[in-house]
């Protein structure tokens, strides 16, 4: 069965429960297309089912130059396709960044340790104010400052290449997990 779309109000009667049910022009209905006999190609009615209340249902037909059919349009493979390139995306985007860039690496004395540090953490780091933080916030800069000193005894504002532009990153080094946020970049060499 295909949906098609009236291009005119019709009244159809109902036989054995008496009265009439309007279907107004831009009503959807679902039917079936039967060919005229002797008429050219195209030519001929929609069949469909009329619902009554408390009776049989009645099929009725319309002329099918007085219905257009509905396209249903799938987006599924469109969703799919979306999907596949998040998932490719997540598996590469860190292609470019080095092992030792991951907190909890060991590595030598001189390593170069790179951070995606978020920008409402910078007051903080840099100046030591955290006003505008919640108590959560500053913990999870504090728990950060200490990772890095364990791993590089070095402070996080000893950094260099502190990257002057922020971007937005789908993941920070302070809060983890995926939520976008507005980062820089910065590199903490190993005191090792």
């Amino acid at each position: 069965m295909k949906k098609y779309k009236l291009l005119q109000e019709f009244a159809f009667d109902i036989p054995n429960v008496g009265g009439s049910v309007i279907y107004n022009a831009g009503t959807i209905i679902e039917g079936e297309f039967q060919q005229a006999s002797g008429a050219k190609a195209g030519t001929g009615r929609i069949v469909f089912v009329l619902p009554t209340e408390g009776g049989e249902p009645v099929m009725v037909s319309v002329p099918s130059d007085s219905v257009e059919e509905v396209k249903e349009t799938s987006y599924n493979w469109l969703y799919l396709a979306a999907a596949g390139a998040l998932v490719f995306w997540f598996v590469t985007r860190d292609k470019k960044r080095k092992p030792e860039a991951i907190p909890g690496f060991n590595g030598t004395k001189g390593e170069k340790y790179d951070f995606r540090v978020p920008t409402w953490a910078l007051p903080y780091l840099i100046n030591d104010d955290p006003s505008g933080l919640s108590d959560e916030e500053i913990k999870q800069v504090n728990d950060f400052r200490n990772e890095v000193y364990k791993l590089t005894k070095n402070d996080i504002s000893s950094g260099y290449g502190w990257d002057a532009s922020p971007r937005f990153s789908y993941r920070n080094d302070i809060t983890g997990g995926l939520s976008a946020t507005e980062v820089v970049d910065i590199s903490v060499k190993s005191r090792k």
